[in-house]
């Protein structure tokens, strides 16, 4: 786990886990940073530094992106990504969907669903891999 060593309004000094030092610019760290924070940084396969939260979890984009077309409107990549909840509001959204598809409205549910979906997997196509092909979600 690497720690940030110092804060400027430009760019962010890291201590690496093997001793050396990073500076990234501010602009591409995504959230706000303290001097102290444990975060964890990877290097992707151009040789930058991408850094996140230590707390979060990274995930392999190409599986994230295949269950969000495939098993989405059952929340499996919300799972996957280690978001339980959201997973669970997909499963009980799909579930009042499949019950009111007679009258049409439940359609209009899984359509809905579908298209966050669909959302999900064209963020995480977008997203920035490290060097073994994980994104953070």
């Amino acid at each position: 786990m690497a720690r940030i060593v110092k804060v400027e309004a430009d760019m962010v000094s890291i201590g690496m886990p093997d001793g050396s030092l990073v500076t990234v610019p501010r602009a591409e760290i995504p959230f706000s940073v303290k001097e102290g924070m444990a975060v964890e940084a990877y290097r992707d396969a151009a040789g930058h530094v991408l850094v996140t939260r230590g707390s979060s979890k990274r995930v392999s984009k190409i599986i994230y992106i295949l269950l969000a077309v495939f098993l989405g409107n059952f929340g499996i990549h919300r799972f996957y990504a280690g978001h339980t909840m959201a997973g669970i509001c997909y499963l009980i959204a799909t579930g009042i969907g499949a019950l009111l598809a007679f009258i049409g409205i439940g359609l209009v549910l899984e359509g809905i669903v579908w298209l966050v979906c669909l959302y999900d997997a064209i963020k995480a196509a977008f997203r920035t891999s490290d060097a073994e092909g994980r994104i953070e979600i």
